[in-house]
């Protein structure tokens, strides 16, 4: 089944947070600004929705347990290599090698604004 285009419903946002407080506050945010959130608080579990869905975004923690997010966002590219994929975190900086399979980056503690125009800017150009 193919889905509709981007431009005739809401994109549909994967969210990945361990501190489950955190994923339901994210999620209720994206919501009421218009996404669609598939959320989870576990790596593994991240990359099982992946395969079974299409998000049009991922939205991933960095530092989690199991997998950190450097190591989520290569295997998210190998389950979909056209997902553009923002990582979420309180570092002020990540690792330059976790910034090789992203598309943007959001510090956590930013201007929700801020963090839903770069969420916004990152679904409209991927291809979908």
């Amino acid at each position: 089944m193919q889905r509709d285009t981007l431009a005739e419903r809401s994109p549909l946002v994967l969210c990945v947070e361990d501190d489950l407080r955190i994923l339901l506050l994210v999620s209720t945010v994206l919501e009421s600004a218009g996404f669609c959130v598939v959320g989870c608080d576990d790596s593994r579990q991240a990359l099982q929705i992946c395969s079974k869905t299409m998000p049009d975004l991922a939205l991933v923690d960095y530092d989690m347990p199991n997998m950190n997010g450097g190591a989520l966002d290569r295997a998210l590219k190998q389950c979909n290599r056209v997902l553009p994929i923002v990582p979420f975190s309180g570092n002020p900086s990540l690792p330059p090698e976790a910034l090789v399979f992203v598309d943007g980056y959001v510090r956590k503690g930013l201007d929700v604004g801020q963090i839903l125009e770069m969420l916004r800017a990152v679904a409209s150009s991927g291809p979908h």
